[in-house]
């Protein structure tokens, strides 16, 4: 019997293995129209939206020098890859500043969510089905 509650709860924590974003992301729906957008990624180490369109990166270090930053949340997009297969960004073979084109739907709502630091953001979530570099160079 010992054995049987060890092996149930094994199987319990296997099947509920899936991350916190993935369980609360499946609870929004997405949009009917598929998009192609070109963002730019700006890295900044954190679980926070760090991808924008490059116009909206240059709206964002403007205010940070200009001292009134813009939240973060209001210009830059969360990517949820839509299964495992879905291309990396950062397996394709990029240059220092890359754009790449992105393929797939939005959420039709922004949500709220707090990252592992604690910080809570209201963004825009974009669910991506394929992933290439874009044409522009930046």
């Amino acid at each position: 019997m010992k054995y049987a509650v060890t092996i149930f709860l094994a199987l319990i924590t296997v099947c509920n293995d899936t991350p916190k974003n993935k369980r609360q992301i499946a609870d929004f729906e997405l949009e009917n129209k598929i998009t192609k957008i070109e963002l730019q990624y700006l890295g900044m180490m954190c679980d926070c939206p760090q991808w924008a369109t490059p116009d909206n990166i240059d709206i964002y270090e403007e205010s940070i020098q200009r001292g009134q930053e813009i939240p973060m949340d209001s210009l830059f997009i969360k990517i949820v890859p839509e299964n495992s297969e879905t291309v990396n960004p950062f397996d394709l073979d990029y240059g220092s500043t890359p754009i790449f084109q992105f393929t797939g739907k939005f959420f039709q709502k922004k949500r709220k969510w707090k990252s592992e630091d604690g910080i809570e953001y209201n963004c825009k979530f974009f669910q991506c089905e394929v992933c290439e570099l874009s044409n522009k160079i930046q």
